[in-house]
């Protein structure tokens, strides 16, 4: 009707001005209201777990592992590195894997050495509720080889009632980082031995040095 479908004239606005401002401002407060209304309901019918996870899949080509946890401790997501690191070749084939078979094929410790409990570990302390801080972990596969090292962090995400919606993990992989530490901690102990070796030679240089003279003015 009058050359625009949606488009009434107003008292202002007689038939045939077809760029009348006034029919426009008519079309804005008629439909502005209504894709306000359609956004509305599409939001609304998102399930609040799944828009939390369309989220956290921004991340996915970062280089730090993510995954999300829920509170059975079964994984919700986990991005390409998180994948590369625990030792699988994509995201779905990890996710494809009951946890306890993804942890039977780890032996895991702290940054000291001492085994650590699947209990322990900070995403299922951060599905307990609690805020646990970063820690480092090696890791090894469950014959001692292929060792690596992770920082791991976890923040638990709640419900509105409290109650624990889920986990996010963050862990970077600082495998060249401790190896690199290694590295220099190995040579700064050679170096140490070698100081050491040769003041113990410089000291029985000078004891057969001084004993020589003791011996030489004796005769």
């Amino acid at each position: 009707m009058y050359g625009r479908p949606g488009l009434y004239p107003t008292p202002d606005c007689p038939p045939g001005r077809a760029k009348c401002v006034a029919w426009r401002r008519a079309a804005l407060s008629q439909t502005a209201p209504a894709a306000d209304i359609v956004r509305t309901t599409r939001q609304a019918r998102r399930d609040p777990l799944k828009t939390l996870i369309d989220q956290i899949e921004i991340l996915s080509a970062i280089a730090d592992g993510v995954t999300v946890q829920d509170p059975s401790g079964e994984l919700l997501f986990a991005n390409r590195a998180a994948a590369r690191i625990i030792g699988f070749e994509s995201p779905d084939e990890l996710l494809s894997t009951p946890v306890a078979e993804v942890t039977a094929r780890f032996l895991l410790f702290d940054e000291h050495g001492k085994p650590v409990a699947i209990s322990d570990l900070p995403g299922r302390r951060a599905l307990a509720g609690e805020r646990p801080d970063p820690e480092v972990f090696r890791f090894t596969d469950a014959d001692g080889r292929n060792e690596r090292w992770s920082e791991v962090s976890a923040s638990p995400v709640f419900f509105d009632d409290g109650s624990v919606k889920c986990a996010v993990n963050v862990f970077r992989d600082i495998t060249e980082l401790k190896h690199a530490q290694a590295e220099t901690e190995r040579r700064a102990e050679e170096e140490r031995i070698a100081r050491r070796a040769a003041e113990k030679a410089q000291h029985q240089l000078a004891f057969l040095a001084e004993a020589s003279q003791v011996l030489a003015e004796s005769l």
